[in-house]
């Protein structure tokens, strides 16, 4: 069931039909924040989403300082192991297979807390079988060739919304549209809250002078 919030006559986004460009790292929990608040808005209106990469480990492939740990790297390499099996099984099973294995290693991450069993083929392997994939595509993990589509994704990002940003990056109204870092929430929004805070976030994005709009203090982060 379409639900529309009217407010000025042929100026809420919800009204129409709507795309967006979502780049995510599966490992970033910000981005699995509003991933979550996106796909409810799938279930309320007309919204398709195409999910693209944006890598943690390109983002910070030139950080030298001493507050990039090994314990970072090593969740940023598993970004790009997940990256590189969601961009070979979208490669034989289509674009639409994005979205679900993004699901899956989302929430065995962030919700259940496991992301260190997916530190092994072995993990990822149990997991797509648990989950009715075939886990033959964890042989995708291993395929260095995978990572030019990754780091095209990334430099699409980049090239759209500005250097020195995270994750998510979304467009709005692709290719065109404008494309921001964020939001970064940590609740996930639902209902009617959801669809109020995608209507303010469309009208500003729809402003082309809009650029900027950041608060530092975060309240403690929560993926129900």
């Amino acid at each position: 069931m379409l639900i529309k919030i009217i407010t000025m006559p042929n100026t809420n986004p919800t009204d129409n039909s709507r795309t967006i460009d979502f780049f995510f790292d599966p490992v970033c929990p910000w981005a699995w924040i509003t991933s979550r608040w996106v796909v409810n808005l799938t279930e309320m209106i007309d919204l398709s989403v195409n999910w693209k990469f944006i890598s943690l480990k390109e983002l910070n492939s030139n950080r030298t300082d001493l507050d990039y740990t090994d314990e970072y790297k090593k969740i940023h390499n598993l970004g790009r192991t997940l990256h590189r099996i969601i961009a070979g099984c979208s490669l034989k099973e289509g674009e639409a297979i994005r979205g679900k294995l993004y699901s899956i290693f989302g929430y065995k991450i962030h919700n259940e807390g496991k992301r260190d069993e997916l530190f092994e083929n072995s993990g990822i392997e149990k997991l797509l079988e648990e989950n009715n994939f075939d886990p033959a595509f964890v042989n995708f993990a291993d395929d260095s060739t995978l990572d030019q589509t990754i780091i095209d994704e990334t430099k699409l990002a980049l090239e759209r919304a500005g250097k020195d940003l995270g994750t998510p990056v979304i467009t709005f109204d692709p290719p065109e549209g404008y494309s921001f870092f964020g939001p970064v929430m940590s609740t996930i929004p639902k209902g009617e809250e959801a669809l109020k805070l995608f209507n303010a976030i469309y009208t500003l994005a729809s402003h082309r002078g809009f650029s900027e709009l950041k608060r530092e203090i975060r309240e403690p982060r929560s993926f129900d």
